[in-house]
């Protein structure tokens, strides 16, 4: 992807009729308490030695680790968020765009495919002004990435298109447990113009410096260069959907080994936490984030009730 920071331009709008209507909220399904001899998920064996990704090592470190163990090990799932089905939605139409340009055989059909790309209408995700905001800005992001190809003279099958979209990947993790794999998925693949690879990620959420998702970058680039060893990741970088512009740098090797590093020492945390579990209560050991109202805020409810009743002896309805 071509640029350090690409700005934003006013947002084209879509060509179909406008799609009004609220999106559905959160269903709020009473939950199961703990019983006095809760079950392990079935099929997990050592939880230390899961597999591992991003969003798991990001949740046990970041947020809470009870709420983090009642799903990956209790097997207790939590209600989607507004937020997160959004996000999903978004996610699903950049895919779609990005795979349909990967398609195309020739430039002059790849031009005419951005051009004319038209996501109103929708068949199973509803476009609101919210959606219509975010994708007007990844379209002009783009087409202008194009134009910065066509100046420079490149094959656009070559570069426009993706090398990868929603590319995911599985690796050994390098630990000392047996069996231990980390997963994850990398939103858009780029042959940058020296050669090497870009990597990006798609963001929907709160705008904030590409260096606080170094760890999550820095991962990516690790797995993609185990499992593509002649290649070589140049370029990292987050897309904003938000206010349409796209941060990248460059790796850096402190980041770089932190990353890897990370994976192993929550898997030790975890073990820990594990080992302090009871009979009675086996994510005993995991820690609570009760003082913390940002986690709370955020916790499924199916979770809190859970926390809530054998923390306070209160029933949330």
């Amino acid at each position: 992807m071509a640029g350090n920071r690409i700005p934003k331009r006013a947002p084209s709008r879509g060509k179909a009729a406008r799609h009004k209507g609220k999106r559905n909220k959160v269903g709020r399904k009473r939950g199961e308490h703990l019983t006095r001899k809760p079950e392990v998920l079935q099929g997990v064996g050592k939880p230390h030695t899961m597999r591992m990704s991003k969003s798991k090592i990001g949740g046990f470190n970041e947020w809470c680790q009870y709420s983090w163990a009642l799903e990956n090990i209790m097997g207790i799932k939590g209600s989607s968020a507004h937020w997160t089905t959004f996000g999903v939605d978004c996610h699903q139409i950049v895919e779609e765009y990005y795979r349909g340009m990967m398609e195309c055989k020739t430039e002059e059909e790849l031009l005419d495919y951005t051009a004319e790309y038209d996501y109103e209408g929708h068949p199973t995700i509803v476009i609101d002004e919210q959606m219509r905001t975010h994708m007007d800005n990844v379209l002009e992001i783009d087409r202008k990435r194009i134009d910065t190809l066509i100046a420079a003279g490149v094959n656009l099958l070559d570069y426009a298109a993706p090398v990868g979209v929603e590319l995911y990947m599985k690796v050994p993790d390098g630990t000392n447990v047996k069996d231990g794999e980390i997963s994850g998925m990398i939103d858009l693949v780029f042959r940058e113009l020296d050669g090497t690879i870009g990597i990006y990620d798609l963001k929907t959420g709160k705008i904030s410096d590409v260096n606080k998702h170094y760890f999550q970058l820095h991962l990516y680039k690790w797995m993609f260069e185990i499992l593509n060893p002649d290649e070589t990741v140049s370029k990292i970088g987050i897309l904003w959907s938000k206010d349409g512009t796209v941060d990248i740098a460059e790796p850096n090797k402190r980041s770089y080994n932190s990353a890897i590093k990370k994976v192993q020492t929550t898997r030790d945390k975890i073990k820990l936490a594990v080992e302090e579990g009871t009979e009675d209560n086996p994510i005993a050991g995991f820690k609570k984030a009760l003082r913390n109202p940002f986690p709370c805020s955020y916790c499924p409810i199916e979770h809190k009730r859970i926390c809530w009743k054998e923390q306070y002896d209160v029933d949330l309805e």
